[in-house]
């Protein structure tokens, strides 16, 4: 018998609802998604920061919604400041 590797292991549930494939993470795949540590993804759960489904004791995520989040968490640079590095970095040759 062969053994499975890690990776085949944590391979994400794909479900099909309505022609869409919905894909469900677990928490490791969900941390490498958002380079955290598994403690700090707990912690959004349990501040409910995050959305998760909860099947038993086993956390799942919804790769389309943790996208969402990390969207969601996306801050606009300064015009002002974007605009003075532009500047600085193509000065104008007279």
């Amino acid at each position: 018998m062969v053994a499975k590797s890690k990776l085949d292991i944590a391979k994400p549930a794909i479900v099909n609802a309505s022609d869409v494939a919905i894909r469900y993470l677990d928490i490791k795949l969900v941390c490498k998604m958002l380079t955290m540590s598994e403690g700090a993804v707990r912690n959004l759960v349990y501040r409910r920061e995050i959305p998760y489904y909860k099947f038993g004791q086993r956390l799942r995520f919804r790769e389309d919604e943790i996208r969402t989040f990390m969207e969601s968490k996306r801050v606009e640079a300064d015009p002002r400041i974007a605009e003075a590095m532009t500047l600085t970095k193509n000065p104008k040759v007279a």
